[in-house]
């Protein structure tokens, strides 16, 4: 295994401050709802918000797969909320497999990511998926190598992708929603590939945080996420959007955020030297949602 390589850092580090100081390990945290890293990415998933509290189990999920540099949101619906975690892992699964067969030996490297077998062999597990499980879900695989930092975007449904600058502060959305989810169509409604620029971030979420922002308090989405984008450390990000969602209002959804910096996140290989909290040391990648999974066991080695 080959440490995590960060855009001019090459090591298992993840500093205080807007620094990463080499020799130190990324301290991932773990709670009830959620995984996050302080300058790296922070996801969470948060059960329905409004008056009506006893739909049952969370309906969203969310990935995140360090060793891949594989981040993802799913929303099931409400009849089979656990079918988002369970295409999600399926969704890691397919990710794995497609670069362990790559010639490159399971690595993601620069600019050789195996993407063609990773579109093909996600438009299958899309097509495959039994309609009663349909999920809307969106995704991000993230590379680097010598033409910069990419994401290879995934998507399918009203699941969205936020790509914001917060050199510039600007914002825009990435993903395009539609009710063509997992389980009722052939294949992927969207593919993109983003460049990243120095202040990219990404974040993803359900489309229960428009309906809470614009139910609740009449903001803007975009305004809201770029501004949890620019005020506060990534690691932070996904609580400063949860915190910014009313709990009291006419339209209940459940919520999933997931904010990333993907210019730090270069993949090289699965991840080693992770530490943390809640006994998680060891762990690389999690997907919380209607149950909780630790450790997803990577099918690369």
């Amino acid at each position: 295994m080959s440490a995590i390589s960060w855009r001019g850092v090459k090591s298992t580090a993840c500093g205080a401050g807007n620094s990463m100081a080499a020799g130190s390990n990324p301290e991932i945290r773990v709670d009830a709802e959620s995984v996050r890293c302080p300058w790296l990415f922070s996801a969470r998933v948060s059960g329905v918000r409004g008056r009506d509290k006893g739909r049952g189990q969370v309906g969203d999920a969310f990935l995140v797969n360090m060793g891949r540099n594989i981040f993802a949101v799913g929303d099931a619906p409400d009849w089979n909320p656990g079918a988002s975690q369970s295409f999600l892992m399926a969704l890691n699964g397919t990710v794995e497999e497609a670069c362990r067969r790559s010639r490159y030996g399971g690595d993601i490297p620069g600019d050789g990511l195996p993407a063609a077998t990773i579109v093909g062999n996600v438009n299958t597990l899309v097509r495959d998926t039994d309609y009663r499980a349909s999920t809307a879900f969106t995704c991000a695989v993230l590379m680097g190598g010598p033409s910069g930092t990419k994401a290879l975007v995934l998507h399918c449904g009203d699941t969205v992708l936020f790509e914001a600058n917060v050199t510039s502060g600007r914002i825009r959305q990435v993903s395009r929603t539609s009710m063509n989810y997992a389980g009722r169509v052939k294949g992927l409604s969207q593919v993109e590939t983003i460049d990243v620029q120095r202040g990219t971030r990404l974040l993803m979420c359900s489309d229960g945080v428009h309906a809470v922002l614009r139910n609740g308090t009449f903001r803007d989405t975009k305004s809201v996420m770029l501004d949890a984008l620019c005020r506060y450390d990534v690691g932070s990000v996904a609580d400063a959007v949860l915190d910014s969602c009313p709990g009291d209002i006419e339209f209940p959804d459940d919520i999933v955020v997931v904010a990333l910096d993907p210019g730090r996140l270069v993949a090289s290989g699965p991840a080693k030297g992770i530490t943390g909290t809640a006994g998680v040391t060891g762990e690389s990648a999690w997907c919380f949602g209607a149950e909780r999974y630790g450790t997803i066991a990577l099918t690369a080695t």
